[in-house]
């Protein structure tokens, strides 16, 4: 028979299941040929794919949108959103976000052409309508078979939430609270090279998702629970 305790774990963890995901990085990823579009700005569906072209990561206004690129059979053949669709992927501006979550950084800070500054492959979410409120970076994972060690950035505008390094042949898993976001604000998860972007290919995904407001989890707990410990009652009863 079910302990008080044993009651109060089980319903909280089935409260704190009831976040709802808001955007996943693979399961909502668009090739530019499907759908149209370019993204050379953010587009409709919140999601745009940049590098820092400008300047060192963290500050937003160093971004520049990826294009489409649908010929990159050397990675992979699915295509994917690159800083030149003309020149990819062997060349200095070597960076893109590709399909099934597989990604490349840019130059690293040792890598000829850099000016010292680690160039990121970016996913940013910008949240829509309905989406306001308090978030949380969930079921994230990343591995890489880069020969140096890469940087894991995650980011609300400028504002650093946490930042992971990443070794070859490893898989790094990562949540993060992202706080109490209202629409508008941008959410950037940015991978970057570190001193060089050699076998630099990764494989990432993640979901941005709701978090319920304390009050509401603690009523939801507290009335299960009750139920919970009323039907316990009766049938104690019934057995005496």
């Amino acid at each position: 028979m079910r302990t008080f305790t044993q009651i109060l774990v089980f319903f909280l963890a089935a409260g704190s299941t009831h976040a709802g995901v808001v955007a996943g990085f693979r399961t909502d990823y668009v090739a530019g040929t499907t759908a149209g579009q370019t993204r050379t700005e953010v587009s409709a569906d919140g999601w745009n794919y940049m590098t820092n072209s400008g300047g060192a990561i963290g500050t937003s206004s160093n971004y520049t949108s990826l294009v489409w690129n649908p010929n990159t059979s050397v990675i992979t053949s699915g295509g994917g959103y690159t800083l030149n669709s003309s020149q990819y992927p062997y060349n200095s501006n070597y960076v893109g976000i590709l399909s099934g979550g597989t990604g490349h950084p840019g130059l690293g800070t040792t890598d000829s052409g850099s000016g010292g500054i680690s160039r990121y492959a970016i996913a940013a979410y910008t949240i829509q309508a309905g989406e306001a409120g308090t978030l949380t970076l969930t079921n994230g994972s990343i591995s890489t078979t880069a020969t140096n060690p890469e940087n894991l950035s995650i980011y609300v505008n400028n504002r650093l939430i946490n930042s992971y390094t990443v070794s070859k042949s490893s898989t790094t898993n990562f949540s993060d609270a992202l706080g109490n976001l209202n629409v508008g604000d941008t959410v950037y998860v940015a991978v970057g090279a570190g001193t060089s972007h050699l076998f630099g290919k990764f494989q990432l995904d993640y979901q941005i998702a709701t978090v319920p407001e304390p009050g509401t989890l603690v009523l939801f707990t507290v009335g299960t629970i009750t139920c919970a410990l009323g039907a316990l009652r009766k049938k104690r009863r019934k057995t005496t």
